[in-house]
Protein backbone atom coordinates (compact mmCIF):
# COMPACT_ATOMS: atom_id res chain seq x y z
CA UNK A 1 0.00 0.00 0.00
CA UNK A 2 1.19 3.65 -0.60
CA UNK A 3 -0.54 6.29 -0.27
CA UNK A 4 0.12 10.75 -0.15
CA UNK A 5 -1.91 12.05 2.34
CA UNK A 6 -2.31 15.87 2.85
CA UNK A 7 -3.90 18.24 5.30
CA UNK A 8 -2.70 19.12 8.70
CA UNK A 9 0.34 17.33 10.44
CA UNK A 10 -0.44 19.32 13.25
CA UNK A 11 -3.36 20.12 14.94
CA UNK A 12 -5.28 20.24 18.29
CA UNK A 13 -7.90 17.65 18.10
CA UNK A 14 -5.65 14.90 16.70
CA UNK A 15 -2.30 13.07 17.29
CA UNK A 16 0.78 14.50 15.29
CA UNK A 17 1.85 12.64 12.39
CA UNK A 18 5.13 12.20 14.39
CA UNK A 19 3.28 10.62 17.57
CA UNK A 20 1.62 8.53 14.83
CA UNK A 21 4.45 7.35 13.50
CA UNK A 22 6.37 6.67 16.89
CA UNK A 23 3.10 4.69 17.96
CA UNK A 24 2.68 2.48 14.83
CA UNK A 25 5.95 1.32 14.24
CA UNK A 26 6.17 0.34 17.69
CA UNK A 27 2.67 -1.91 18.35
CA UNK A 28 4.00 -3.45 14.63
CA UNK A 29 6.81 -4.10 16.32
CA UNK A 30 5.17 -5.83 19.62
CA UNK A 31 3.07 -7.92 16.68
CA UNK A 32 6.01 -8.96 14.36
CA UNK A 33 5.83 -7.00 12.01
CA UNK A 34 8.77 -4.51 12.20
CA UNK A 35 9.53 -3.03 8.84
CA UNK A 36 6.47 -3.28 7.68
CA UNK A 37 5.63 0.41 8.09
CA UNK A 38 7.30 3.99 6.12
CA UNK A 39 5.76 6.86 7.03
CA UNK A 40 7.45 10.53 5.89
CA UNK A 41 6.59 13.79 6.25
CA UNK A 42 7.49 16.02 2.70
CA UNK A 43 5.97 18.65 3.80
CA UNK A 44 4.66 20.22 7.48
CA UNK A 45 0.94 21.71 7.56
CA UNK A 46 -0.17 23.40 10.88
CA UNK A 47 -3.83 23.97 11.37
CA UNK A 48 -6.40 25.61 10.15
CA UNK A 49 -4.84 26.09 7.11
CA UNK A 50 -3.01 22.70 6.27
CA UNK A 51 -1.11 22.02 3.44
CA UNK A 52 1.13 19.09 5.08
CA UNK A 53 2.01 16.44 2.94
CA UNK A 54 2.82 12.97 4.40
CA UNK A 55 4.07 9.71 2.07
CA UNK A 56 2.99 6.42 3.99
CA UNK A 57 4.29 2.84 2.44
CA UNK A 58 2.50 -0.12 4.20
CA UNK A 59 3.62 -3.71 3.31
CA UNK A 60 1.72 -7.02 3.88
CA UNK A 61 2.96 -8.77 6.84
CA UNK A 62 3.29 -12.01 6.44
CA UNK A 63 2.41 -13.36 9.96
CA UNK A 64 1.19 -11.66 13.31
CA UNK A 65 2.01 -12.56 16.33
CA UNK A 66 0.39 -12.26 19.95
CA UNK A 67 1.53 -9.53 22.12
CA UNK A 68 0.79 -8.65 25.72
CA UNK A 69 0.81 -5.20 26.68
CA UNK A 70 0.40 -5.66 30.74
CA UNK A 71 3.12 -4.37 32.30
CA UNK A 72 3.97 -0.68 31.95
CA UNK A 73 7.48 -0.34 33.77
CA UNK A 74 9.35 2.56 34.46
CA UNK A 75 10.40 5.49 32.27
CA UNK A 76 13.52 5.31 30.94
CA UNK A 77 13.77 8.08 28.26
CA UNK A 78 12.11 10.54 26.73
CA UNK A 79 12.51 11.84 23.33
CA UNK A 80 11.03 14.57 21.47
CA UNK A 81 10.71 16.72 18.51
CA UNK A 82 9.46 20.33 18.15
CA UNK A 83 8.91 21.77 14.78
CA UNK A 84 8.09 24.63 13.08
CA UNK A 85 7.13 26.31 10.13
CA UNK A 86 7.37 29.91 9.53
CA UNK A 87 8.53 31.61 12.81
CA UNK A 88 12.34 31.76 14.27
CA UNK A 89 14.13 28.79 15.27
CA UNK A 90 14.86 30.72 18.21
CA UNK A 91 11.08 30.14 19.64
CA UNK A 92 11.52 26.47 19.12
CA UNK A 93 14.86 26.08 21.14
CA UNK A 94 13.54 28.45 23.96
CA UNK A 95 10.64 25.77 23.74
CA UNK A 96 13.05 22.92 24.08
CA UNK A 97 15.22 24.62 26.98
CA UNK A 98 12.17 24.69 29.17
CA UNK A 99 11.30 21.35 28.29
CA UNK A 100 14.82 20.20 28.92
CA UNK A 101 14.93 21.79 32.44
CA UNK A 102 11.28 20.43 34.13
CA UNK A 103 12.28 17.24 32.69
CA UNK A 104 15.70 16.55 33.93
CA UNK A 105 14.77 17.10 37.15
CA UNK A 106 12.68 13.63 36.91
CA UNK A 107 15.35 11.38 34.18
CA UNK A 108 18.58 12.21 32.91
CA UNK A 109 18.21 10.76 29.85
CA UNK A 110 15.90 13.40 27.68
CA UNK A 111 16.63 13.73 24.21
CA UNK A 112 14.99 16.80 22.20
CA UNK A 113 15.22 17.95 18.57
CA UNK A 114 14.64 20.80 16.49
CA UNK A 115 12.81 20.13 13.09
CA UNK A 116 12.37 23.89 11.12
CA UNK A 117 10.51 23.99 7.68
CA UNK A 118 11.12 26.66 5.79
CA UNK A 119 9.29 28.29 3.02
CA UNK A 120 8.11 25.59 0.22
CA UNK A 121 8.54 22.93 3.12
CA UNK A 122 5.25 23.60 4.58
CA UNK A 123 1.83 24.83 4.22
CA UNK A 124 0.71 28.07 4.45
CA UNK A 125 -0.11 28.65 8.32
CA UNK A 126 3.01 29.62 10.23
CA UNK A 127 3.26 27.96 13.71
CA UNK A 128 5.10 24.89 15.84
CA UNK A 129 4.63 21.73 17.79
CA UNK A 130 6.23 19.77 20.25
CA UNK A 131 5.90 15.79 19.89
CA UNK A 132 6.92 14.20 22.37
CA UNK A 133 7.60 9.73 23.43
CA UNK A 134 8.68 8.29 26.90
CA UNK A 135 9.85 5.10 26.46
CA UNK A 136 9.35 2.41 29.63
CA UNK A 137 11.80 -0.19 30.56
CA UNK A 138 9.02 -3.25 29.49
CA UNK A 139 9.37 -1.52 25.88
CA UNK A 140 6.04 0.55 25.91
CA UNK A 141 5.63 4.04 24.67
CA UNK A 142 3.50 7.13 26.31
CA UNK A 143 3.15 10.64 23.87
CA UNK A 144 1.50 13.26 23.97
CA UNK A 145 1.81 16.20 21.37
CA UNK A 146 1.36 20.28 21.51
CA UNK A 147 0.37 22.34 18.32
CA UNK A 148 1.05 26.16 18.61
CA UNK A 149 0.09 27.46 15.17
CA UNK A 150 -3.59 28.57 15.90
CA UNK A 151 -3.72 30.45 19.16
CA UNK A 152 -5.19 33.95 19.29
CA UNK A 153 -3.14 35.39 21.65
CA UNK A 154 0.55 35.37 22.06
CA UNK A 155 2.55 32.60 24.89
CA UNK A 156 5.64 33.08 25.78
CA UNK A 157 7.63 29.88 24.29
CA UNK A 158 9.06 28.79 28.09
CA UNK A 159 5.59 28.51 29.26
CA UNK A 160 4.50 26.40 25.88
CA UNK A 161 7.02 24.26 26.98
CA UNK A 162 6.21 23.85 30.23
CA UNK A 163 2.58 23.11 29.64
CA UNK A 164 3.71 20.57 26.95
CA UNK A 165 6.44 18.91 30.01
CA UNK A 166 3.75 19.09 32.40
CA UNK A 167 1.13 17.51 30.46
CA UNK A 168 3.41 14.93 29.64
CA UNK A 169 4.36 14.14 33.22
CA UNK A 170 0.48 13.66 34.33
CA UNK A 171 0.27 11.24 31.20
CA UNK A 172 3.17 9.28 32.68
CA UNK A 173 1.50 8.88 36.50
CA UNK A 174 -1.87 8.50 35.17
CA UNK A 175 -0.34 5.09 34.76
CA UNK A 176 -1.06 2.50 31.84
CA UNK A 177 1.20 0.84 28.84
CA UNK A 178 -0.69 2.39 26.11
CA UNK A 179 -1.59 6.71 26.67
CA UNK A 180 -4.55 8.21 26.62
CA UNK A 181 -4.64 9.49 23.24
CA UNK A 182 -3.88 5.69 21.87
Amino acid sequence: MNLTLTGNTDDDQDQSIDSFKSVMTHLLHQFGASNTLSIQVKKRGYSPLGGGVVQVTQQYAKKLESASLIDEGKVKRIRGLVTSAKVSPQLTTRVVDKLREIFNDYIPDVWISTDHYKKGQCGEQPGYAVSLVAETTTGMIITKDFNFGNKKEFIMPEDLGERAALAMLDEIFSGGCIDSNN
